[in-house]
């Protein structure tokens, strides 16, 4: 009788360890899925506060932008004729030929006219007995750190469909559901692929847990 029992017990602590390596497994799939998706709405959340705040100062910007050409374009024959700062250059030419102020005589104030450095072939925006090579690598750094600024724009720009004219109604993501809870599991999906979810781990997840995830992560529970 005792040997026929211990095959029994054996069998069953296997079970148990099954079933406990399951769980486990479930419960690990659960919670990174809770993380990517918490990630993912800060993203979003972050992308959606950053277009809020810049929408007054574009819209600025872009008026301020719009009256400048309509006077450009009304005073270029009078810049042509005007000599603000009395250099002998005209402001037009300083403007768009020379780039040095209209304002100052001396735009680098080394103590030598704008007139006076162009006449001599020296650069009336570099101080005599500086090197402005340096200034000129920082400048494209600058452009370097600019145009990746820019590209990190574009990326939170894709995310938002308000900023992309060109995003099909049935592809683009309507950030005022998801922060409203109205989301979809094909929504979610498609949200979780395209953050970098693993798909395998993702089809483990049903229609249900997915929406179920979904709403505990917005409350915070």
């Amino acid at each position: 009788m005792l040997n026929n029992s211990q095959p029994n017990d054996n069998f069953g602590g296997d079970n148990r360890e099954e079933e406990n390596n399951k769980l486990n497994k479930g419960q690990k799939i659960a919670v990174s899925f809770l993380a990517i998706f918490a990630v993912l709405v800060i993203g979003l959340w972050a992308a959606q506060f950053k277009q809020r705040i810049n929408e007054p100062f574009n819209s600025n910007i872009n008026g301020n932008t719009s009256s400048a050409g309509g006077v450009n374009s009304n005073n270029e024959a009078d810049l042509r004729l005007i000599d603000t700062d009395s250099d002998g250059l005209s402001d037009w030419d300083e403007l768009n030929l020379y780039q040095t102020s209209p304002y100052l005589e001396d735009s680098d104030s080394d103590s030598l006219t704008d007139k006076n450095e162009i006449n001599n072939n020296t650069d009336p925006n570099c101080p005599m007995g500086r090197d402005c090579n340096e200034a000129v690598a920082g400048t494209v750094d600058q452009n370097v750190a600019d145009n990746s600024q820019n590209k990190i724009n574009n990326n939170l720009n894709l995310a938002n469909p308000a900023n992309n004219e060109n995003a099909s109604s049935t592809g683009a993501i309507n950030q005022e559901n998801i922060f409203q809870g109205n989301a979809d599991a094909a929504t979610l999906r498609k949200l979780l692929l395209d953050s970098g979810m693993d798909e395998t781990i993702l089809s483990q997840i049903s229609d249900e847990d997915l929406l179920k995830s979904y709403q505990q992560t917005l409350t915070g529970q």
